[in-house]
């Protein structure tokens, strides 16, 4: 192991650090290691033993396997398929940036600025950043067969992109943002229609690689009879899904059935998880608190709730 210069001794420590540094304004992060407790050790050394045997069994009948744990890993050693990766579904975009040269935009005249383009889509952010990072998930999404489709899969080809459908009648989805000098958004317009066509039917298609994922990730995007479907097979094959709000309107989906008790993750902001909650009938703060003390006691206690079936829920907190 590697000695480290400070340490903390619970939880709450921790959480006074982080603050600290917030509070300092400091450029650097705060890196915490959480080495395994003395009295779970020996299930630690279980744990790698059975993940070193698996990979040198997988390496002997010539199958690659990246460093990974996973549920099938540890339960079935060895028995390691090829195509076992994370699975993304959700949205892919084009996304127009225009930006302003003024403080101030004129409605009903152009005004100078520039405009970007960049590809967008939470799911396809997702699905991007696993990709980057050497994992090689199934991405599950529709778009265009028009122009805007075709600049977003070539700039995707660093992924497996074999699960996006491109439907000839519908088009890419786009979002347009105006915004200022300063950066704040004047108006904002969204073509997404084509969502609603990642459905229960077309995404039954790949329930073989769903069922044999080690995490399901979902954006809240997709309509909610193909999130319902998603969270049945979770429970049925004991997947592991992670559920990204998206926005808050979205957020509520898995909450309007039973579905979200079959979800493992969630990663909400404060407002997505307060709208999560008024959806299962629990009173929620009439106002967002502004001070760190009470926005970190409201999230703890919107959590409580939900984390009786989720294993953990990441709520991001923005400037705080």
């Amino acid at each position: 192991g590697f000695t480290s210069a400070y340490n903390v001794h619970n939880p709450s420590e921790a959480a006074k650090l982080i603050a600290s540094a917030l509070l300092l304004g400091l450029q650097n992060g705060v890196l915490i290691a959480v080495p395994i407790p003395e009295e779970h050790a020996a299930a630690g050394q279980q744990i790698e033993e059975a993940i070193q045997a698996a990979a040198t069994e997988a390496s002997l009948k010539g199958i690659t396997v990246r460093e990974k744990t996973s549920k099938s890993l540890i339960s079935q050693p060895g028995k390691v398929t090829a195509d076992a990766d994370v699975v993304v579904i959700g949205g892919i975009n084009v996304d127009f940036i225009a930006k302003g040269k003024t403080k101030e935009l004129q409605f009903g005249q152009t005004n100078p600025g520039s405009v970007f383009q960049s590809f967008g889509g939470v799911g396809r952010n997702i699905a991007d950043s696993l990709s980057r990072l050497g994992h090689k998930p199934l991405f599950i999404s529709a778009t265009g067969a028009d122009a805007n489709g075709d600049a977003e899969l070539n700039y995707c080809k660093h992924m497996n992109t074999s699960g996006v459908a491109r439907l000839d009648r519908h088009t890419t989805a786009t979002y347009c943002a105006v915004i200022n000098e300063n950066g704040e958004l004047s108006l904002g317009l969204g073509d997404m229609d084509i969502h609603q066509e990642i459905t229960e039917r077309y995404v039954s298609q790949f329930e073989r690689q769903i069922s044999s994922a080690p995490l399901v990730c979902l954006d809240g995007n997709i309509p909610i009879s193909t999130i319902n479907y998603v969270c049945m097979l979770a429970k049925k094959h004991n997947i592991n899904v992670w559920f990204e709000p998206t926005d808050k309107e979205k957020a509520r989906k898995p909450f309007l059935s039973d579905a979200w008790k079959f979800l493992s993750y969630s990663s909400p902001n404060l407002a997505e998880l307060c709208i999560m909650n008024k959806t299962l009938g629990i009173s929620t703060p009439d106002e967002l608190p502004n001070t760190l003390d009470e926005i970190l006691k409201a999230a703890a206690a919107l959590s409580r709730p939900l984390l009786e079936h989720l294993h953990c829920l990441v709520v991001t907190l923005g400037p705080h």
